[in-house]
């Protein structure tokens, strides 16, 4: 199964975000979601539902520090799990590892996130852009999410991190420690990897960009032809993994989920039609 209420998620929540499961980059404020039935898509730009954009768009102000979410770590998850969020994160980083090997005695894996930052877009701005701009009836999509049976979301704030800590431990909560020059190597520069010593149980992983693990989120109606947005509770929406291939880049990539239930662990042999059977629940 997949990460669900954990710390993290509980720690997220009560700041008001949504989480993204398999942290990534590429998430940013002003993108819309779509989700319809049981197909979700990032949509692209909020401009893209306005007729006639105002030539000035809401200003996202990035990259500042958010103290109060710094060092946050998660529970100690299950190896099977852990090392499939640590393979999306070096991935995200920059990197396609395969570091699975090194932490084959470990049992359990904790991830703590640092060097933590937000970008964010007010969104009594957005607002103000929407006011002066007229709805796009004839866009498909505002039809499809906003008119019809779909659910439309728009990112005013993103949660990221540069830095990803992992804490390896056997099953009697002792240290397992890993081959960190080993580690190096596999990264051959793609990903930072650094440790206090060359056989450690932490290693923290960075690359030159930053990963977004949370969100914050208003839902987009349409009122009277007048685009309308209200906020999405905490936990409502989240980003997890697509179950359906032809969705997607590749399986596996992060999509839009309103259920935790639908979090599955994809090593699984049958793990498509599982998927599609919880989300017929």
């Amino acid at each position: 199964m997949g990460v669900c209420h954990d710390k993290t998620t509980t720690m997220l929540r009560t700041q008001n975000y949504n989480v993204v499961r398999h942290p990534r980059d590429g998430i940013n404020p002003l993108d819309l979601l779509g989700a319809f039935k049981d197909s979700v898509h990032q949509l692209g730009g909020l401009d893209k539902l306005i007729t006639n954009p105002p030539p000035n768009p809401p200003v996202i102000a990035r990259n500042q520090v958010a103290a109060d979410l710094e060092g946050q770590q998660s529970d100690k998850q299950a190896a099977g799990i852990g090392l499939s969020f640590l393979s999306s994160i070096l991935s995200a980083l920059g990197g396609d590892l395969d570091v699975s090997a090194q932490y084959q005695n470990a049992r359990r894996l904790q991830f703590t996130f640092t060097d933590v930052v937000t970008d964010t877009v007010a969104p009594l701005d957005v607002g103000e852009y929407l006011k002066k701009g007229q709805v796009n009836a004839d866009n498909l999509v505002l039809q499809q999410f906003v008119l019809g049976q779909g659910t439309l979301y728009l990112i005013t704030q993103t949660l990221k991190a540069r830095k990803i800590s992992v804490k390896s431990e056997n099953e009697n909560g002792t240290e397992v420690k890993v081959d960190v020059p080993v580690i190096k190597g596999i990264a051959s520069g793609k990903v930072n990897v650094e440790a206090s010593a060359d056989q450690s149980s932490l290693v923290t992983y960075s690359g030159d960009k930053s990963i977004v693990f949370g969100f914050q989120a208003f839902r987009v109606g349409v009122a009277g032809g007048v685009l309308s947005l209200v906020p999405a509770a905490p936990g409502s929406v989240s980003f997890g993994v697509t179950f359906d291939p032809t969705k997607a880049k590749n399986p596996g990539d992060p999509v839009l989920i309103e259920d935790e239930e639908t979090l599955l662990d994809f090593s699984t042999d049958d793990w498509e039609t599982e998927a599609k059977k919880r989300l017929r629940r």
